[in-house]
């Protein structure tokens, strides 16, 4: 596999969210082979423990474009803090 690359955004939860979303897109010209999520960071420690990672997929749309999709959710009573989604996407070129 040539040309890879991993391509990576973030997305906050405002503290009001207790489900946040985030997709990140291969450049034209690459295919997604992997990916993953995390939660890197929280406003807090309390808070830090209270997400999960309930989606973590490859995506293709029929024109082509490609990447990885993620969701988290907060578990129990969850916090009125904010929280970070990271996704990442290893792309590599198409053959």
């Amino acid at each position: 596999m040539s040309g890879w690359e991993i391509v990576t955004d973030t997305n906050r939860a405002d503290g009001l969210d207790i489900m946040v979303s985030e997709s990140v897109t291969c450049p034209p010209g690459k295919i997604v082979v992997g990916g993953g999520a995390d939660i890197p960071s929280a406003a807090t420690l309390s808070a830090f423990d209270k997400q999960a990672i309930s989606k973590s997929s490859p995506f293709m749309f029929t024109d082509g474009t490609n990447g990885w999709s993620a969701q988290a959710r907060e578990v129990g009573i969850g916090t009125l803090d904010w929280w970070d989604l990271r996704v990442h996407a290893i792309c590599v070129d198409a053959p």
